[in-house]
């Protein structure tokens, strides 16, 4: 996904009713995806406290990390 673009349902999390699908959602649209690269912030940046720890622990047990830009640590499958 181009970085200048807004996502509604990767952009920003929503927590409880307001987000449509929860985490499991976009766990599975995560699963269905083929060559998807991932930008998560490193461990070394704190995250907003509405941003879902199961996302990004899923996606950095089942992607490979492969780089680093700025703050972000890139995973693809």
């Amino acid at each position: 996904m181009p970085l200048d673009k807004y996502n509604k349902n990767y952009d920003m999390f929503n927590r409880g009713n307001f987000g449509k699908d929860g985490e499991e959602g976009i766990i599975k649209d995560i699963e269905s995806k083929e060559n998807l690269v991932l930008l998560i912030k490193n461990d070394e940046n704190s995250i907003n406290w509405q941003h879902p720890k199961s996302i990004t622990d899923y996606c950095k047990e089942n992607y490979k990390k492969t780089g680093t830009v700025s703050i972000y640590d890139i995973y693809e499958k």
